[in-house]
């Protein structure tokens, strides 16, 4: 149904735009949810990466996609992609030595428009299936949304999200950006 809204005029663009957006869904306006969640290790001190948890995260989208089926809010695709970790500052997936499993969910404008407010309360419910993973010591992994994608208005943990990535989730990066920052306003003048 998402692919009747696309334009039918062939539209060029760079390779890897192409392959990331070959459904066309940069040409349409969609509601995006998008979290970074670590790959954990199997156990303490092991380096190998615990697959299962990259599958409960799907799974978990998957059966909150079902639970909604009176609104069915997710309307147009969930997607998962594995990324490495990241040398940036802020990126994401910074810290995520053994890879970082970037998942969201994609729905139409109408369902980001319903005065019911149905998408708020679908991303809240992701957010807090996403970002309640545990790591093999018991401590909550660090679930970080995509910077370009919609997740100021929900909560972790009862929080506004903004307010736990400043004091838990950025919190040591936030003070190097700032650092740097200050570094290349000083050589700069």
């Amino acid at each position: 149904m998402a692919m009747a809204t696309l334009p039918h005029d062939d539209v060029k663009c760079p390779l890897i735009n192409a392959l990331h957006f070959r459904r066309g869904i940069q040409n349409m306006r969609v509601g995006d949810f998008e979290v970074e969640i670590p790959i954990p290790a199997e156990s303490v001190g092991s380096t190998k990466r615990d697959w299962t948890l990259v599958q409960r995260a799907w799974w978990g989208g998957i059966a909150a996609v079902y639970v909604d089926v009176k609104n069915v809010s997710a309307r147009i695709a969930l997607e998962m992609r594995v990324t490495a970790d990241s040398g940036v500052i802020m990126a994401p997936q910074r810290g995520n030595t053994l890879g970082t499993a970037s998942i969201k969910v994609i729905t139409n404008m109408p369902a980001v428009e319903d005065k019911n407010g149905i998408w708020l309360e679908f991303k809240q419910t992701l957010a807090e299936i996403w970002t309640g993973y545990k790591g093999p010591d018991g401590e909550k992994l660090n679930v970080r949304p995509h910077w370009a994608k919609e997740w100021e208005e929900t909560k972790v943990e009862g929080r506004d999200w903004v307010a736990h990535m400043k004091d838990v989730s950025y919190k040591g990066e936030i003070y190097v950006f700032k650092q740097v920052l200050g570094e290349i306003g000083q050589k700069q003048g």
